[in-house]
C-alpha cells in the first residue's frame, strides 16, 4: 500500500509538471500549428498518423532550429501511448530500433533525433484554438475537437523543484488502536522565460 501511495504521488507530480506544456503563453509553451509541422499553410491543430509521423518529427526539428534551440543531444519528446504506437508502426516498417517498452510510461527509445518518452499524464481537453485553453482541463466553449498536448524540445525546459521526495510516515494516534499511514511530498515548478523558447507545445487531435 505504501508503494502504491508513492506511485500515485509520482503520477500527481507528473501531471502537475506536464500541465505546464499548455495554457496561457505567459506560463506555458508556444503552440505549434499544422503549417509549422507539415508546411501545408494550415493554421489548424496537428493530426498524426503512421503515414505522417516522420513528417511530424522532421517538422519539429525544423521548428526548433528556426527558433535557435541548441541541439546538444538532449532533444526529447513526451508523447501519449497513441503517438508511441504510431512510432512503433512506422519503426516496424522502416527499420527504426524502438524498444519494446514503448507503450509503458518512461523512456521508449530514440526516433528522428529525439529521445522519446511515453506518459499517460499529458494534459488533454478541448482545443478550439491551437492549444488546450487553460491549465488542467478543457474550457474552450463549444469545441468539438479534443486534443492532447505533447512536449517537443530540450530536456529540462520545465523546471520542477522537488523539495521532499515522496515519504511515508506512520503515526500512532493517542486515542485509536490503529495507525495512520501518511504519504507526502513537497514540490513546485514552472517554465522560466528563456526556457519557453527551448520547447514547444504540439497539441495533437485524436487522443
Amino acid at each position: 500500500m505504501a508503494g502504491e501511495a508513492g506511485y500515485q504521488l509520482g503520477n500527481a507530480i507528473d501531471t502537475f509538471a506536464f500541465n505546464k506544456i499548455t495554457g496561457a503563453v505567459t506560463i506555458g509553451l508556444s503552440a505549434v500549428d499544422r503549417d509549422d509541422v507539415f508546411g501545408d499553410s494550415s493554421s489548424g491543430v496537428v493530426t498524426a498518423s503512421s503515414a505522417n509521423i516522420i513528417n511530424l518529427y522532421a517538422g519539429m526539428r525544423k521548428t526548433l532550429r528556426e527558433n535557435n534551440v541548441e541541439e546538444m543531444g538532449d532533444w526529447a519528446s513526451v508523447v501519449s501511448p497513441r503517438i508511441a504506437s504510431l512510432i512503433e508502426i512506422k519503426a516496424a516498417s522502416t527499420g527504426f530500433n524502438i524498444a519494446d517498452a514503448t507503450l509503458k510510461n518512461g523512456y521508449a527509445g530514440d526516433f528522428m533525433g529525439f529521445q522519446v518518452y511515453v506518459s499517460n499524464n499529458l494534459p488533454t481537453g478541448e482545443c478550439s484554438t491551437l492549444s488546450i485553453s487553460t491549465l488542467g482541463g478543457p474550457t474552450a466553449a463549444g469545441s468539438a475537437t479534443t486534443g492532447t498536448a505533447h512536449y517537443f524540445g530540450r530536456k529540462g525546459s520545465i523546471d520542477l523543484i522537488l523539495q521532499r521526495a515522496p515519504a511515508l510516515e506512520i503515526r500512532q494516534p493517542s486515542d485509536k488502536i490503529g495507525s495512520n499511514f501518511i504519504t507526502w511530498t513537497v514540490y513546485g515548478g514552472g517554465i522560466a522565460l528563456k526556457n519557453r523558447g527551448r520547447a514547444r507545445n504540439v497539441t495533437i487531435t485524436g487522443d
